[in-house]
Parts: C-alpha cells; structure tokens; sequence
C-alpha cells in the first residue's frame, strides 16, 4: 500500500500491512535525517521543511494503522525531534558552515589594545572630566588626552570631574567625581 492511497483516506484501521509499518517508520527517519542536514548543508530550509514533511506523513500512516500507533509515534517524535534539534544546534559551530557562519570570538591580548595598558596604569587614581555622557562608554580627558572609558555604575554626564579607578578588558574604567577613596571591597 503507498503514502498516496494511505494519505487520501484508504481506510485501513486495525489492519495494517507490513509494509505501512516500514513506510511509517522510512519516513520518519527520513525526516530526522532531512533535519539533521539541514543544521549542516546550507540549503534555505527546503531540507527542514521536507523533514517536516515526512515526519508528518509518517505520523499520517501511523494514525491510519491505528490510533494506538499514531499516539506512540507522536509521543516517540515529541521526544526525539527536539533531541535532534537540541543537538544539532550544539554542534552546529563545530561544523564547516557553523564555522564561518559564526567563527569563535578571538582571545584578545595587552597587543591589540588600541591603547598601550602601561599607558593606562599611571592614569589609576587620577582625575579627569568626562568629554561625552557616559552611557556607560563614553570619552575622558586626562592630562590634555581624550581617551575612550567606561562608567563603573550608571550614567555619568559630559562635563563632569571622573576618578580612574581600574582598567578592566583593555578599557579604563572610572567613577563620577573626584574622590580617590578605594572601591569598596566585597
């Protein structure tokens, strides 16, 4: 019996050939499949949509075997279908198009900071205004140098005195105004 006669409403319940058996399951392995190369095969979704399509067919002649079968077959997808796409999801920036789809962010080092941090040491404790809102990136003059800083807590207005505090991730932080007590230690 094929999918065209099972689909168009050939009734066929409580007796199903060995052959619907074996199409239900064909097709539903083909969707499975047709899903995991969609995460790896750049294809526009038309091989998502064809898994989506098979595995529906295939849940279709499972009902027309019988009820019983057409649960079992929905509850066996409802688990392995999000399973699927759960891992190829994981493995999809393994793969060759995961790769330059999405390439692994670089490990940044004291080299390519735009600015030298040993010229941003001796500025720690120093006071200076801020040029721009920080928001919280924003540009600070110190000594006559604009330089591109970061806000510790909040918006801090242009125009107003900052206290180097620390240099995190290549950027110098500061806090509004001119005090140079320590941060608070927590």
């Amino acid at each position: 019996m094929g999918i065209a006669s099972l689909c168009a409403g050939r009734p066929t319940p409580g007796r199903a050939d060995v052959d619907d058996w074996w199409l239900t399951v064909a097709l539903q392995a083909v969707g499975l499949a047709l899903l995991i190369l969609e995460a790896f095969l750049p294809s526009g979704g038309v091989l998502g949509a064809g898994g989506v399509l098979a595995i529906a067919a295939g849940l279709v002649i499972a009902f027309r075997i019988s009820p019983a079968v057409g649960a079992a077959a929905t509850a066996i997808e409802g688990v392995v279908v999000p399973l699927v796409v759960v891992m190829g999801l994981k493995h999809f920036r393994r793969s060759a198009i995961g790769r330059r789809v999405a390439p692994p962010n670089p490990v940044l080092t004291e080299a390519d900071a735009s600015v030298d941090l040993s010229e941003l040491r001796p500025l720690i404790g120093r006071v200076g205004r801020s040029l721009s809102p920080l928001r919280p990136v924003g540009v600070c003059e110190f000594g006559g140098r604009r330089l591109q800083c970061v806000a510790e807590g909040g918006l801090i207005e242009a125009n107003s005195a900052v206290t180097a505090v620390s240099i995190v991730n290549g950027s110098l932080t500061v806090r509004a105004g001119d005090s140079t007590e320590s941060p608070p230690r927590g």
